[in-house]
């Protein structure tokens, strides 16, 4: 069986997820809570979700994160399963007007600012 790697289109498949990191873990069960950090779990990794962050080796802490946002925890999670990472302007938010100067094409970014701060 081929094993696909980190960052290639379905790597980690459904077992892959997105939490919270518990404060701690001891024999598989979490202590104290809960962080306000993320974190991916990645089984494909060789990665347990019982284990405890400061356990599992510096490649799966790596993996693991911290991301300090779940949309943070979110788009890392995509890179890592190999996904296409959701944009702003991919979700449907509009992108820059034609009169902003970054939306300008055919002009390097100095002209661009230059010619808005003369015009405006």
């Amino acid at each position: 069986m081929t094993r696909i790697r980190p960052g290639e289109p379905g790597h980690g498949g459904n077992q892959t997820t997105l939490r919270l990191r518990p404060v701690l873990i001891i024999n598989g069960e979490p202590v104290d809570g809960w962080t306000s950090l993320w974190e991916i779990i990645c089984p494909a990794c060789g990665d347990d979700r019982d284990l405890d962050f400061r356990t599992v080796s510096p490649y799966l802490q790596k993996v693991r994160g911290p991301y300090d946002t779940e949309a943070e925890g979110q788009a890392a999670l995509r890179r890592h399963k190999g996904l296409p990472v959701k944009t702003p302007s991919a979700a449907g938010a509009p992108g820059p007007s034609p009169a902003t100067p970054a939306a300008q094409p055919g002009r390097s970014a100095d002209e661009r600012v230059e010619r808005s701060a003369r015009v405006g």
